[in-house]
This record gives C-alpha cells, sequence and structure tokens, in this order.
C-alpha cells in the first residue's frame, strides 16, 4: 500500500487485524523506533490480518546512520522468511531508498 493510504494509522496504535480490512491486505508490518542519541532500536513483526497471528518478528539494535541498512535488512529477513524472491530491480530500488527520519520516537 502507498505511504499516504497507511500514514493515517502512524501514532495511532490501531489493531492490525482492522488495518489489514481497511486496506484489504493480507498482511501488516507493525513497529516501534526509539532513538536513544546515535543509536536506535526498532522492534518490529509482521501480523497476519487474518486471525492476528505473527508471521515474522524480531528487534534490531543498530546506530542511526545504519538507517538505510536496516531497513534493507528487514525487507530481506520478511522475504526469506516468506520464501519470496526479490527481483535485483527490486533490490536496487530498496538500496538506493532513503527513508525519513521523524521524530525520536514513532509507532506504527
Amino acid at each position: 500500500m502507498s505511504r499516504s493510504s497507511v500514514f493515517r494509522y502512524k501514532g495511532r496504535g490501531a489493531d492490525p487485524q482492522t488495518v489489514g480490512r481497511d486496506l484489504n491486505v493480507g498482511a501488516v508490518l507493525v513497529g516501534t523506533l526509539v532513538q536513544h542519541g546515535d543509536s536506535i532500536h526498532l522492534q518490529s513483526e509482521l501480523v497476519d490480518a487474518r486471525d492476528g497471528s505473527e508471521i515474522w518478528g524480531t528487534q534490531y539494535d543498530r546506530q542511526l546512520s545504519d538507517i538505510s541498512a536496516v531497513q534493507q535488512e528487514i525487507v530481506q529477513d520478511i522475504s526469506e522468511k516468506l520464501r519470496l524472491r526479490i527481483s535485483p530491480e527490486d533490490q536496487k530500488k530498496l538500496a538506493t531508498h532513503k527513508p525519513k527520519i521523524g521524530k525520536p520516537t514513532i509507532s506504527i
């Protein structure tokens, strides 16, 4: 789903099943990012929108300067869990995408 479609849920603590139904998707990625100085702690979970069960989940502790690498690592981890193949073209897109850093604490 597009960023504009999902951004309305930012900071609301919305139930993944409700979000999944609203957006007509099978799974919802939820997470919390906490920044402490130059360090970040990211907890993320891929939730099955049908029954609320966890498909995948993990935590990342990294330096803020590594945020782009963490984003790519999450995509790779999820795709491996789901046994998906990411095309070389999509890998290039992910490698060049620069996420925007917002407030020190973000909960989606």
